[in-house]
């Protein structure tokens, strides 16, 4: 591949432009090689896109072949490379981002105690200003690691470190000048993000205050105005992150987030009310009853708004405006309510009816409480829609709800049972009823005794 694609190179770099092609600008007649030289780098960058997406080691091997290969890959590899990098190799990340701090930050941790000798000043690539994404978690492992000296050599030996809870002082001063210095070099950010959910994301308590002033920090009013996604979903604070935010970006479209406090939710919704076109949310709550900031600040996206995810919510304590403004979210087509109570609430019975375009439904019990008539409203609503479904808790009107209404779709999970076709439920179904038709009312949850039973006995394919 890349034997074709230097070949390819020097074909380009060597002929002449086409003489027929008329130039638009003078500078161009005036040098028409430019011109063929800016076709072969977008080439090249559709090339490396594809290359990329194998192995970012190829990516590697094709910026040695020349500069002008080099200076095309270099900006891809660095756009997050954190994410395509091998987690054991986060560490020189962070050691060749400390060799990009101006000389004001280095001494500011070299004062503070810190080894930099590993990490000399000066790099050929400025390489802070081809980031655009920030996977926090991952930039706190690499410190961790950095930091910790966790790798005993080149061969990657793991060393278990039973002092690091010395090094946290550091893990912060290292992470604040690494975020400053993103934020203030890198021309756009696209996402803030946690990609991992390993043991290392539980000291993520570490770092709340430096994630908190990210939308603080010097440049944050340049980089961060293109945002489009943020996913922090740590149990902590992140009141004044939120609040940051919404002074500055105005097209996020993806949030995924834990909301822990009122005032939490009452920033988050200053947030997404300033945005224009918010398509994902999901939410995960730390108390039932401080959600309704957030759905009443829906009333600007129920036009775009096509995934939304709530967890632990009471919607007994829901006010008129935020049932009114989730109801108008006619567009939704990915739905999911988790540990949510209250349902069974007559007047939301009419919230059932509102998702004729939803594709994938899912609901999980906080605790069981009667709520077959609001999910048979969602599914025979949403109809031929619904391609993907999944309840642990069901009745058989809910299944026969699921053979009358959704008959096309393609994965349905009951309990703890998954089907692939309405054909493979029926068939288990008609077993289901025969045995147990003089108890059509009983509520079948994953977790209760004759469910697993009755699966174990009943193992269709």
């Amino acid at each position: 591949m890349l034997l074709i694609l230097v070949l390819f190179s020097h074909k380009v770099y060597k002929s002449k432009p086409p003489t027929c092609v008329k130039k638009k600008k003078e500078k161009e007649k005036k040098n028409p090689h430019a011109n063929m030289n800016k076709i072969l780098t977008e080439i090249l960058q559709q090339i490396f896109k594809e290359l990329l997406k194998d192995s970012a080691k190829d990516g590697y091997s094709a910026l040695m072949v020349n500069r002008e290969w080099c200076n095309t890959m270099i900006p891809m590899l660095w756009e997050n490379p954190f994410a395509t990098g091998h987690r054991y190799n986060h560490y020189k990340i962070v050691r060749t981002l400390l060799s990009t701090l101006d000389n004001y930050s280095r001494t500011s941790l070299i004062d503070n105690g810190i080894d930099l000798s590993s990490s000399k000043s000066g790099t050929i690539f400025d390489y802070a200003f081809f980031i655009r994404n920030i996977p926090y978690d991952y930039i706190y492992k690499g410190i961790k690691d950095y930091v910790s000296s966790e790798y005993e050599s080149e061969t990657f030996n793991i060393i278990i470190d039973n002092n690091y809870d010395i090094k946290i002082k550091n893990i912060r001063l290292i992470f604040h000048q690494l975020l400053s210095s993103i934020i203030n070099k890198s021309e756009f950010i696209k996402t803030i993000r946690r990609f991992h959910y390993g043991p290392h994301t539980k000291e993520l308590d570490i770092i709340e205050d430096e994630i908190n002033m990210i939308p603080y920090l010097p440049g944050a009013n340049k980089s961060l105005k293109e945002l489009y996604g943020i996913h922090i979903s740590n149990k902590l604070n992140f009141t004044k992150f939120q609040t940051g935010l919404s002074q500055i970006c105005k097209n996020i479209t993806l949030v995924k987030i834990n909301c822990e406090t009122m005032d939490s939710s009452r920033s988050l919704a200053s947030l997404i009310r300033s945005q224009k076109k918010l398509v994902i949310l999901i939410i995960e709550f730390s108390e039932d009853d401080i959600f309704v900031p957030i759905l009443e600040s829906l009333e600007n996206h129920k036009e775009s708004l096509e995934y939304l995810s709530l967890k632990n919510c009471n919607f007994n304590i829901i006010s008129e405006k935020a049932l009114e403004t989730l109801k108008s979210c006619k567009k939704l087509e990915i739905l999911g309510l988790n540990h949510c109570t209250g349902l069974d609430n007559m007047k939301l019975l009419s919230l059932s009816t509102s998702f004729p375009l939803l594709r994938k439904f899912t609901f999980n019990y906080k605790k069981y409480y009667p709520l077959e008539n609001f999910l048979i409203g969602i599914i025979k609503t949403a109809n031929t829609n619904l391609r993907k479904i999944t309840l642990d808790s069901f009745t058989l009107k809910i299944t026969e709800a699921i053979l009358k209404y959704a008959t096309n779709f393609t994965s349905c999970e009951l309990g703890q049972s998954e089907f692939s076709s309405a054909e493979v439920l029926k068939k288990q179904y008609i077993d289901f009823s025969t045995r147990l038709r003089n108890n059509k009312d009983y509520i079948y949850h994953k977790k209760h005794e004759p469910f697993r039973t009755f699966i174990l006995k009943n193992n269709y394919t």
